[in-house]
């Protein structure tokens, strides 16, 4: 019976064309080479007096003759460890592709598929995979040079659905994507106040809707058109004083209602940003209207 390895083969060659190493992996492979290395292949005497074997594959049998480990390197520059369980399935493999990236692999009792795999690409990315059982990842961990890390949650077509990370600079971040991988719900802190935000996106990746609280103990729900996240704005101050705001297409402000404590304003604005119309009830509950120029002059107020 020869060993089924089509598994880790092709893995190894998704591996490197996906350019994942484990250093942690290529240290095992250089401890165990020593004592794979009498098992067989061409033996001569190393300049220290030790005997050197030199072989392309070393295969270890056990009692019943079947293949249970293997040690080869290939025509591509690939080099793979793999073991085998006593129905000479493949379990175990640690291999290194052609351009260095190692990677260490578990696999599932049908010799064939990934259940386990960890790997470190050439960007110094740690990433570590676990498999479903049918052939695809649906949890996946990495670790950037750049200090950032995220866990990716993957639905049964491999496809990332949520998304737990830090950012560089130390932020956290929660995000959720829709069926088709676009991220359509994001939810961090500001790395200096602590301050949550929450923002929902469209399905063309657009800002659409966002809650923030800010450091001042304000918050705000914003919402967008898409082309700008300002159309709509309802926000609470730190004192507690309530605030809606409507902008135009361009972002430009050109309504805004505002409570206070002990007065009402509801201020109309021009195409420029200028406050054109002002009707209030004032601290002693008397109603006022004032009307103004582009300039800012009024130009008629009652009383």
């Amino acid at each position: 019976m020869h060993p089924d390895t089509s598994g880790i083969e092709s893995r190894l060659a998704r591996i490197e064309r996906s350019n994942r190493r484990l250093r942690a992996a290529v240290a095992a492979v250089l401890a165990s080479a020593p004592l794979l290395a009498l098992l067989s292949g061409q033996a001569e005497r190393s300049p220290d007096g030790g005997v050197l074997v030199e072989a392309q594959r070393f295969v270890v049998r056990d009692a019943a003759g079947a293949v249970r480990a293997r040690l080869m390197a290939d025509q591509h520059g690939r080099i793979s460890l793999t073991l085998f369980d006593k129905d000479e399935r493949t379990r175990v493999a640690l291999g290194v592709a052609s351009d260095g990236s190692p990677v260490l692999v578990f696999g599932d009792q049908d010799g064939r598929t990934t259940r386990l795999e960890l790997s470190v690409k050439p960007d110094g990315t740690t990433a570590i995979g676990l498999g479903d059982g049918k052939g695809r990842f649906r949890s996946t961990m990495e670790v950037k040079s750049d200090g950032s890390s995220h866990v990716f949650l993957l639905d049964a077509d491999g496809r990332p659905r949520g998304d737990v990370g830090l950012l560089p600079n130390g932020d956290p971040v929660l995000a959720f994507s829709d069926r088709t991988g676009r991220v359509r719900a994001r939810l961090t802190t500001d790395g200096e106040s602590g301050a949550p935000s929450l923002t929902m996106l469209d399905a063309d990746g657009r800002s659409r809707a966002g809650f923030g609280m800010f450091p001042d103990k304000s918050w705000g729900i914003a919402l967008g058109d898409g082309a700008r996240a300002g159309r709509a704005r309802f926000a609470i101050s730190g004192d507690g004083s309530p605030s809606l705001s409507l902008a135009d297409r361009e972002g430009r402000p050109r309504a805004s209602l505002n409570f206070f404590s002990d007065a009402t304003n509801l201020l109309l604005y021009d195409k420029g940003g200028k406050s054109r119309v002002q009707l209030g009830v004032w601290p002693d509950g008397v109603p006022a209207l004032s009307l103004y120029d582009a300039h800012g002059e009024a130009l008629w107020s009652s009383p």
